[in-house]
């Protein structure tokens, strides 16, 4: 229950102030920020973000300024401010960069690869799908590796490059399987799928949906979203 979150966490504002605790404070805003986007309201977050933002700025915490960048960004995004967005994004991802934080920088790539793509700006998107990538590679993460091949597959799936689509999905279902991510095996299935049906291969569609389906029951997963509308 989010208003009674928000009841709870007013409450320990209040008492991290006594204590002049800073570093709570800015956590504690932050929380309310998340809990105020998620109810819609939209300038109580950015003002609280912004209130953790520049505690955390006063007391160096540079990793959570570069957190709290990013909940500005996504707050722009929610009210439409597309520029501003960006802007900020950008900026998060120059302080993860600052910090030598690779995963974090990879977090961030990615965030921009979303934004970029729910625009149908399909070559920015794989530009930073990619750059995450290349950072999973450097860390050894192959199911983060999986991750991003699988959103590079979705961007060039969007603008219809569908074999090499097909490639990136099934790049990802490798690696899925290699790591034992069933839901990202099962993933990877699906937008298999979705390449055999713009390719017009309804038999191969159908087998792929139901190996899909078959992958989730098999590791107690809920079978939902597409493959339960297609009555697998």
């Amino acid at each position: 229950d989010y208003q009674a979150a928000q009841l709870h966490y007013r409450q320990g504002l209040i008492i991290k102030r006594k204590q002049k605790d800073l570093e709570g404070e800015a956590i504690i805003l932050a929380n309310l920020s998340t809990i105020a986007e998620h109810l819609g309201n939209t300038s109580d977050a950015q003002r609280l973000t912004n209130e953790s933002v520049a505690i955390k700025r006063q007391i160096g915490d540079r990793r959570g300024e570069a957190f709290s960048h990013i909940q500005l960004a996504s707050q722009a995004k929610q009210r439409g401010d597309l520029v501003e967005a960006e802007r900020l994004y950008k900026m998060a991802l120059k302080m993860k960069k600052k910090l030598s934080d690779l995963r974090g920088q990879s977090d961030t790539l990615n965030l921009l690869g979303v934004f970029f793509e729910e625009q149908d700006k399909f070559v920015e998107a794989e530009h930073y799908f990619t750059e995450s990538l290349a950072i999973m590679k450097q860390l050894g993460d192959r199911q983060g590796e999986g991750i991003a091949q699988f959103n590079i597959g979705n961007t060039l799936l969007y603008s219809n490059q569908l074999e090499k689509a097909g490639e990136k999905f099934e790049l990802s279902l490798r690696l899925a399987k290699t790591v034992n991510d069933h839901e990202g095996h099962a993933d990877a299935l699906i937008q298999l799928a979705a390449v055999a049906e713009h390719q017009q291969n309804m038999q191969r569609r159908q087998t792929l949906l139901a190996e899909a389906a078959a992958v989730l029951r098999k590791n107690n997963i809920p079978v939902t979203g597409w493959l339960q509308e297609n009555g697998f």
